[in-house]
């Protein structure tokens, strides 16, 4: 087949990242976020707690691998569920890096996270304004 096209702030990749957001509600990560580049944080747990932090990406390069990425997000959430209906100790957090495959930069949203060699902010910018998010980006 073709595979699937999720390049990132595209309208498939901003879909994806909603439905993660709903499936970390539905996971147990009662603190979810997305920051201004577009990687999506759940956490659950102890929020005083150190935090295991599991997950991927969900964008992809065009006609990609429909489970590079995201099978390793799906596990994550699903980690996060056992983990919270378990009722563990500790704390865990799910991403969902952004632009990991490169539409803007190789690795864009692992980078930001590790604040190592951050993004093309002004092409990142018209990409989230034509995405129909805040083009506005926050880095840390």
């Amino acid at each position: 087949g073709l595979g699937v096209s999720r390049q990132a702030l595209t309208p498939p990749d901003i879909a994806a990242r909603e439905w993660v957001m709903a499936r970390m509600a539905d996971a147990g990560l009662a603190r979810r976020r997305m920051d201004g580049i577009g990687t999506v944080y759940g956490e659950g747990g102890d929020p005083s707690a150190p935090s295991l932090l599991m997950g991927s990406h969900t964008d992809s390069q065009p006609e990609g691998g429909w489970l590079d990425g995201a099978l390793g997000v799906v596990y994550a959430l699903e980690a996060a569920r056992v983990l919270h209906e378990a009722g563990a100790p500790g704390a865990w957090s799910v991403i969902d890096f952004q632009d990991e495959e490169g539409r803007y930069n190789t690795l864009t949203g692992s980078r930001v996270f590790a604040r190592h060699l951050p993004p093309p902010l002004e092409e990142m910018a018209d990409g989230r304004a034509r995405a129909g998010l805040s083009a506005a980006p926050v880095l840390y």
